[in-house]
């Protein structure tokens, strides 16, 4: 009775002593479970691939339109679409369709197109390209080549480009052979940093924009423009004289710039200039300033013929800017230009 009462202890205790060995390794691994998941995870590496934004305008004089008189070639287009022109009134003939009072259905009522000048397309670099392209750091992305619209005396989107790495703007030969040439460059711009690029040209001439024009960079978020809403610039050879509102009149000398922060209190504020040296008015208009935006005029060289007989031009444009907090974010060393 003895013996077998020992071996049923000695079973007793080999069970819980088990289960006990059981229930520590349960708890072991219940806190080293506890401990990897109550520990930091690793701190997320910097994003340094935030973008800038860019828009890049070019000022400069409006070409003057070009005519010749046709050759056989035009003629021939021409011909082709007074036929089907014809055929087209002769349908609408038998459809029972009415003519305009005074118009006539016979096609020999129409004007010699041999007589029509034709307008041919502006001379190769007497406008600045519509396009330029970059090279894209190596991706993913199966195009290298990334592309930003260029305003020719008009405003253009705010584009997202790739910051941290120097830009080299090219533009495509004209031939359609896709041969980039380069345009002009930029230095590195920080990530979160909004600029305007004002594209000059840099010499005279018929074709001044097949040369590197001259490159002026406003920096939105450099100290002495992330506040201010209004900004004057000449890029003119003449002197022009300005006033805003009520303020005392100022005097805007070649390449120089002035920006202000008006009272958003007030709902237009008027801005007018005129040519110091004949007083000859450039632009008089109200304008109104939106929230979180700069309204930027620029003064530069027109041709008179092509810009109702002025030869100082005026771009002008609300550009939104980022969100201050964005902005901020760049933190600029240099300002604008």
């Amino acid at each position: 009775m003895e013996s077998g009462h020992s071996s049923i202890m000695r079973r007793r205790t080999l069970i819980i002593t088990c289960c006990l060995a059981a229930t520590l390794s349960g708890f072991a691994g219940l806190s080293s479970a506890q401990e990897s998941s109550t520990q930091e995870p690793p701190e997320k590496e910097k994003d340094t691939t935030a973008a800038a934004h860019i828009s890049i305008i070019a000022l400069g004089p409006v070409p003057r339109r070009r005519y010749k008189m046709p050759g056989a070639e035009e003629l021939e287009d021409m011909n082709k679409m007074k036929i089907a022109g014809t055929d087209s009134r002769q349908n609408n003939d038998k459809t029972g369709d009415q003519a305009l009072p005074g118009s006539e259905k016979s096609p020999n009522a129409m004007p010699d197109i041999s007589s029509i000048p034709v307008m041919l397309p502006p001379l190769e670099g007497s406008i600045p390209p519509g396009t330029l392209y970059y090279k894209t750091p190596k991706s993913k992305s199966s195009a290298p080549w990334a592309r930003v619209s260029v305003g020719f005396n008009n405003a253009t989107a705010i584009t997202k480009v790739h910051a941290g790495i120097p830009l080299n703007f090219c533009s495509i030969e004209a031939g359609g052979n896709n041969v980039y040439q380069s345009y002009f460059k930029l230095d590195a711009m920080a990530p979160c940093s909004q600029v305007i690029v004002f594209l000059t040209p840099s010499t005279g001439g018929k074709t001044y924009w097949k040369s590197d024009p001259k490159v002026t960079v406003l920096n939105l978020c450099s100290p002495d423009l992330i506040d201010k809403t209004l900004l004057l610039k000449n890029f003119s050879a003449e002197p022009v004289a300005f006033v805003v509102d009520e303020s005392q009149p100022e005097i805007l000398n070649p390449g120089q710039t002035n920006s202000f922060a008006v009272a958003r209190k007030i709902a237009f504020h008027q801005v007018t200039a005129i040519k110091l040296k004949d007083r000859v008015r450039v632009i008089d208009t109200s304008v109104s300033i939106p929230f979180n935006t700069m309204s930027v005029f620029a003064f530069f060289d027109a041709d008179p013929l092509t810009n109702g007989g002025k030869n100082v031009g005026v771009f002008r444009s609300t550009c939104s800017k980022l969100p201050q907090e964005v902005l901020k974010q760049a933190m600029p060393t240099q300002k604008s230009e």
